[in-house]
């Protein structure tokens, strides 16, 4: 036979197991929605995987072409956002990684 206060302590136990399932079902429910979210960002970077434009922010910003400077061994790289049509530049020297 159980006491009254077995009972109560019954009661405390199943409240936290309450407690904790619900806190794990929160946790599930936000852990779901930052999968989906982390899934459309890898699709729109699998996508275009430039950098963002300075501009716009878009991820159309390419590199055109790509210039020997003569009198030095550089070369200078034209980049353009084919969303907002902004230009930029940068020198890089022979041998270097391309990153704008």
């Amino acid at each position: 036979m159980t006491t009254p206060a077995e009972i109560g302590l019954l009661g405390r136990i199943l409240g936290t197991f309450k407690w904790a399932w619900g806190r794990i079902q929160q946790r599930l429910h936000r852990l779901g929605d930052l999968e989906r979210r982390v899934a459309i960002l890898e699709k729109a970077l699998a996508r275009c995987p430039s950098e963002a434009c300075p501009a716009c922010g878009g991820r159309e910003f390419r590199a055109l072409k790509s210039e020997k400077i003569e009198p030095f061994e550089a070369r200078r790289v034209h980049f353009r956002c084919k969303d907002c049509d902004y230009e930029d530049f940068l020198v890089r020297p022979v041998g270097q990684k391309l990153q704008p």
